[in-house]
């Protein structure tokens, strides 16, 4: 166990009733991140095509 807490800390362990249920959670995060990540991305490009209508350099 005093691996695991060096790895995660003992203070993010605390929240959790056990290791197992530490790494279920880890899994459902892996399962979200990537749609997450299409929205970020989906966001974005949408964000600067309308912005960039207005002017090219809007970023800058």
């Amino acid at each position: 166990m005093q691996d695991l807490e060096f790895i995660f800390s003992k203070q993010r362990l605390e929240y959790y009733k056990d290791i197992n249920e530490h790494f279920e959670n880890l899994k459902l995060i892996s399962k979200i991140i990537p749609k997450i990540a299409i929205l970020e991305i989906y966001i974005r490009n949408a964000l600067d095509y309308e912005l960039s209508f207005k002017c090219k350099e809007w970023i800058k």
